[in-house]
C-alpha cells in the first residue's frame, strides 16, 4: 500500500472511531433522552402499526426515521420547509383537515429554525374547532419528547 492511501486510511478510521465515540459518550450522558432519544422509534413503530393518511410534519428530524424504522411504509410530508407566513407557505387552513395525522416535538425539542410551524398550526388548530386527540410520546426518563396529532373525522 503506497504511504499517501496508508495516511488517508488512517485519518479516515481516526475520524470514524472519534465520531463514533463522541456519540456514545452522548448516549451514556442523557440516557438515550433529550436529542438522543430513541422516542421517535416508537413514533415510528405507532404509525407504522396504525396505518392511515401521510402524516403531516411540523418539525425537522422525523422523515428518515420514519423511513428506516418502518421499512419505508410511513409517509410523511414536511410541512417546515416554507416559512409560515412567507410567499410559498402552506394555506394551513387547507392543512388541517378531519382524519390527518399531525407530528411535531415537544417544546423542549422543538427545532428553533423551524418552532414557527408548529406554532401556526396550533393557532390555526385551535381556530379550526374541529376536535383532535394528542398522544405524547415521552423519551427515557418520562418527558414528552414528540407529540402526534389526528384530527376528528
Amino acid at each position: 500500500m503506497p504511504p499517501a492511501v496508508a495516511v488517508v486510511a488512517a485519518l479516515y478510521l481516526g475520524t470514524a472511531v472519534y465520531w463514533d465515540l463522541a456519540a456514545r459518550r452522548g448516549l451514556l450522558a442523557t440516557g438515550g433522552a433529550g436529542q438522543w432519544s430513541d422516542a421517535t422509534v416508537a413514533v415510528a413503530r405507532h404509525l407504522d402499526a396504525r396505518g392511515g393518511p401521510r402524516v403531516r410534519v411540523l418539525d425537522w428530524g422525523f422523515d428518515t426515521s420514519m423511513y428506516v424504522v418502518t421499512n419505508g411504509r410511513v409517509h410523511v410530508r414536511e410541512l417546515f420547509w416554507a416559512a409560515p407566513d412567507g410567499p410559498y407557505a402552506p394555506v394551513w387552513q387547507n392543512e388541517i383537515v378531519p382524519g390527518g395525522l399531525y407530528l411535531t416535538h415537544a417544546e423542549p425539542y422543538l427545532t428553533p429554525m423551524f418552532a414557527a410551524a408548529t406554532a401556526r398550526y396550533r393557532l390555526e388548530l385551535a381556530r379550526s374547532g374541529l376536535n383532535y386527540t394528542r398522544v405524547v410520546f415521552n423519551d427515557r426518563r418520562g418527558r414528552p419528547h414528540s407529540e402526534l396529532v389526528e384530527v376528528s373525522q
